[in-house]
């Protein structure tokens, strides 16, 4: 098999992504054209970012197509005369008429065991979950959200105090690798792919603001998950106040019994410790809203009422005065 003649296109968008475009172009794999989704403005500023999918081709002197919309996708990417697509994280789900382009179909790296945690964010939610193992999955698209037949799955342990974006990072390593070795034989028709069984299958959704909102009657280990699995957004946060707490360095002590109502802030040595109805978090910076990440020490400086706090696990009504109260 000649890899030069092995025209693909590339799908995708973030960090993670860029690295296996580059790592397929120099397995010699000819990317013909990389696929990715158009500038946007990222924080406070209003000037467009390139996502670093875009970054990567255009050093490696890839084609770039951003369609803004996926009905344009069909007459950008036939000029391309393609025989596969590869997708890792492209973040928008192709139309049938996409998928039909492609000889031999289109590949997708799923970060997970497939048929469990389909949807748009498997890592966080096996996080979420506590749960031990995770891993890859390669199929071939079809028309269903990640319903297509399997290539190959590889098992990765989940490590105690791993964040999703951690392991997500390492799933994508395990992915590229694992796409590597399936593609000479998938190519060459040695390899055959086999239906998914729906038994087990379970769907994800993506993370929401609130899904970082911690409410203090659960777990001190539930809770370490949540925080784990909403690292970096949406954040892990309870309410101090009426204003935001955003709780960084976190780290769960199961043996510490709860002495207090679970959401009870004491300060001990520099750091903060929260009590759960089973166990305690131990907190080592914060970040109030408006303000800066500081040290936990830092911040109960500048709060020494914070002691015996009920932090609250929704925002505290903003008391405001009727009209009758003159």
């Amino acid at each position: 098999m000649d890899l030069l003649r092995t025209k693909l296109v590339f799908f995708g968008t973030p960090a993670f992504a860029a690295a296996t475009l580059e790592t397929l172009v120099s397995a010699g794999y000819a990317v013909a054209a990389a696929v990715t989704a158009p500038d946007r403005p990222v924080g406070r500023s209003s000037v467009p970012v390139a996502p670093p999918v875009k970054l990567t081709a255009i050093r490696l002197g890839i084609p770039v197509l951003q369609p803004g919309k996926l009905s344009t996708l069909p007459d950008l990417v036939r000029s391309q005369e393609p025989l596969l697509g590869v997708l890792f994280a492209y973040g928008r789900i192709l139309p049938p008429r996409v998928l039909e382009m492609f000889p031999r179909g289109i590949l997708n790296i799923h970060p997970s065991l497939l048929p469990r945690y389909r949807g748009p964010a498997p890592v966080a939610w096996a996080v979420m979950d506590g749960a031990t193992a995770t891993g890859v999955t390669v199929i071939v698209l079809d028309d269903q959200m990640d319903h297509g037949p399997i290539l190959g799955q590889r098992q990765v342990a989940i490590l105690p105090a791993e964040t999703a974006e951690q392991l997500t990072i390492r799933l994508a390593e395990v992915g590229t690798t694992l796409l590597l070795s399936l593609l000479p034989r998938y190519l060459s028709g040695s390899l055959r792919a086999l239906p998914q069984t729906d038994a087990g299958a379970s769907v994800t959704r993506e993370l929401r603001r609130d899904d970082g909102a911690i409410v203090w009657e659960r777990s001190a280990r539930e809770l370490y998950n949540q925080y784990r699995a909403c690292n970096p957004w949406p954040g892990f946060y309870t309410w101090f106040d009426d204003r935001r707490l955003k709780l960084l360095d976190v780290e769960v002590h199961d043996a510490i019994l709860p002495a207090k109502t679970p959401g009870t802030l004491e300060a001990a040595d520099g750091k903060i410790t929260v009590a759960t109805v089973s166990g305690a978090l131990v907190i080592g910076r914060v970040q109030l809203e408006g303000g800066v990440p500081l040290a936990a020490s830092a911040w109960l400086r500048g709060h020494p009422d914070a002691q015996g706090t009920l932090l609250r696990s929704l925002r505290q009504p903003i008391p405001t005065r009727s009209p009758a109260d003159g």
